[in-house]
């Protein structure tokens, strides 16, 4: 076994030997006997070495035979090239060591080696001329199973890669919390180059928002070896704030140290705004299915209202002291309609008609009706774009988007300013789309219309689309949240940008269509109150609706049958479906509902002629209700002439 010597001891006994040599005075033994000791020491190294001549290896210490799994004597006197594994290693080597034969230095080359039992590993070798003889040099060449090393070296640079091309923020820090390594991430989303941040402190990002026991909590936890998870709201160097979501980890030595911190920080900034736009979204959903189902108990009341002082209206001479009173409650009902029609409208279950428009046509019709409501000390200001693109909308409800926008315009300014009109065709790309929840890429139109007035403060942005909810001391509070439900029933967008002090900017898209083909609408033309002799099958579950309704169709000629509910509706048509020529159905009933008494009249009869009537669909809009099969669709509240018209209508169809 090969006895280990420390480096005083091979010092001295080289000493002692090159003395006992020199007093006998023999040159050539003193130097056999250095070679031969030097081999000694070789022999005791870590690292293999050999030697070689013309391509055959002469020598190996024990750490070159164990390194490649042979004994002394498999190798000496062997060709070099039964280590490398392929020809095009041997050759690579072979011309390395030409161009040390003309330099006379050391060379070091990686290089593949196979061991005896034919495993293959990476090798470190250094070759440099031990013995310079003229024609053929003796070769020393030192060797290193870097296997391993470099293995690790390729996880190491992969993931140097991984952090310096991750998206993620990579901060790192001594354990007193200076910077000493930030990734490309972090120069691209604060702004600060790296030679800005190393050595300062992370508080550089500080933004004020956080309260000082906040980032004591911070260094509390990780300075006593955990890590801290949490969001921060930093500032970047050009003042922005921003949201990072953070974990913050110690570092450790082999003894228990902590020697560094690693933080991985990402800007949620945009994912924050989207959920809250998600959010928002959901609670408009929410209070548009509440109101529209306010709305469906409201026009029923209204109807049996509006019924009622319509059939006094018609049956009072107009001497009669109460017509005036009449009157008025005749109006007081419109104006409730109205409010019923706008929370239908901001509900999204008011039916549109809509047909391919030009924006631009109706700014420019709107605007004329607005110069007689907009005080004289507001201008109004207009860059619309020429060839602008058409858009499938409710033409009447575009222009009470504008007028309704221009209200609240108007009432931010008292002291007079200006309202800008812009249009333009834009293209909303996949990353806005990313950011702004129900958005789909695609063409659209852009209306702009922006104010000077005082603003609007985060509390009141938090509510300004929500029913009812107002900072004035008069109206509904339903302004906005209409102009909310037509842009949304429209397929659009509608965003908002406002300061105090630094007026408002609405910004509504609307999808683009190609041809009048895209656009779908529901018009007819009214047409002379008509009367008739048929006879008509009325089913609601309403007392009083029936009774006025009944009372509208006798007048105007028509016997009538009266059902309180889907059931007993359908056993009269079985029984008198050649006697009935149309039925008027309510949608909206207990036990059989509309649509299911609709689908089971039609089984009975498919050429049966159904009205559906309702204050209020929440699953079916009426173009829905048409391809089930029903003839026609009237809105509750009705007035007395409308129903007859579209009856009338239905019974005459071919």
């Amino acid at each position: 076994m090969t006895q280990k010597l420390t480096y005083s001891q091979l010092e001295q006994k080289v000493t002692e030997l090159e003395s006992t040599l020199e007093n006998y005075g023999h040159r050539e033994a003193i130097l056999k006997a250095q070679k031969d000791f030097l081999k000694r020491i070789l022999d005791i190294l870590p690292v293999g070495v050999g030697l070689s001549q013309n391509r055959t290896m002469l020598w190996h210490n024990h750490a070159m035979t164990k390194m490649l799994g042979y004994i002394p004597e498999e190798l000496s006197g062997k060709n070099a090239c039964m280590i490398y594994p392929d020809d095009y290693e041997y050759d690579r080597v072979t011309e390395a060591l030409r161009e040390l034969l003309k330099d006379d230095e050391i060379i070091e080359i990686e290089t593949k080696w196979v061991r005896k039992d034919g495993s293959i590993f990476d090798c470190l070798a250094r070759f440099t001329i031990f013995e310079a003889h003229p024609k053929s040099p003796v070769i020393l060449v030192t060797a290193e199973d870097i296997t391993d090393k470099k293995k690790l070296r390729y996880e190491l640079n992969r993931l140097g890669e991984a952090i310096y091309y991750t998206s993620d923020i990579v901060i790192i820090t001594d354990p007193n919390g200076n910077i000493t390594y930030i990734n490309p991430a972090f120069e691209r989303i604060t702004g600060y180059s790296s030679d800005e941040v190393l050595g300062q402190n992370p508080r550089i990002l500080k933004s004020g928002k956080h309260d000082e026991q906040f980032y004591r909590d911070l260094w509390n936890t990780i300075s006593n070896g955990k890590t801290w998870h949490g969001q921060f709201i930093n500032k970047k160097k050009d003042g922005t704030l921003y949201n990072e979501e953070a974990t913050i980890s110690p570092v450790f030595s082999p003894k228990g140290e902590i020697v560094a911190y690693v933080g991985v920080k990402r800007d949620v900034t945009e994912k924050i705004k989207l959920q809250a736009e998600l959010h928002h979204a959901q609670k408009m959903e929410s209070i548009g299915m509440l109101a529209g189902g306010v709305a469906h108990d409201f026009n029923n009341i209204l109807q049996s209202i509006y019924g009622y002082t319509q059939l006094l209206l018609l049956e009072k001479p107009p001497e009669d002291p109460d017509m005036d009173r009449l009157n008025s409650i005749e109006k007081a009902t419109q104006r409730a309609i109205e409010l019923a029609r706008q929370i239908l409208t901001f509900s999204r279950k008011a039916e549109s008609q809509k047909r391919p428009i030009n924006l631009n046509q109706e700014i420019k019709l709107t605007s004329k009706l607005l110069k007689r409501t907009i005080p004289k000390m507001i201008d109004m200001e207009f860059h619309l774009e020429k060839d602008l693109g058409f858009i499938n909308a409710d033409p009447i409800q575009m222009q009470q988007v504008i007028m309704n926008l221009c209200t609240n315009a108007r009432d931010a300014m008292p002291d007079g300013g200006k309202i800008v009109f812009e249009t333009k065709n834009v293209i909303l790309d996949d990353e806005y789309c990313k950011t702004h929840s129900g958005a789909e890429p695609g063409s659209y139109v852009l209306l702009s219309v922006s104010d000077t007035g005082h603003g609007i403060d985060q509390k009141t942005f938090e509510h300004i689309f929500e029913p009812f909810y107002t900072t004035k001391d008069k109206g509904t509070g339903l302004g906005l949240a209409v102009v909310y439900g037509i842009v949304k029933e429209h397929g659009g967008i509608i965003t908002c940008n406002s300061e105090p002090g630094s007026g408002t900017t609405f910004k509504l898209y609307f999808p683009t269509i190609k041809t009048e083909d895209e656009a779908t609408t529901y018009t007819q033309e009214p047409k002379a109150l008509p009367y008739g002799t048929e006879t008509i099958l009325l089913v609601d579950d309403e007392p009083s609706l029936l009774d006025i309704c009944t009372f509208i169709l006798t007048r105007a000629g028509y016997k009538v049958i009266q059902a309180s509910d889907g059931s007993s509706a359908l056993e009269i048509y079985r029984k008198k479906k050649d006697e009935i020529s149309l039925i008027i159905l309510d949608l909206i009933m207990p036990g059989i509902g509309g649509k299911q008494c609709l689908k089971k009249l039609l089984e009975t009869n498919p050429e049966a002629k159904v009205i559906i009537v309702t204050g209020y669909s929440a699953d079916e809009s009426p173009g829905e209700l048409l391809q089930l099969g029903a003839r026609g669709f009237l809105q509750k509240p009705y007035e007395m002439n409308q129903i007859a018209q579209v009856v009338r209508e239905v019974l005459d169809e071919k």
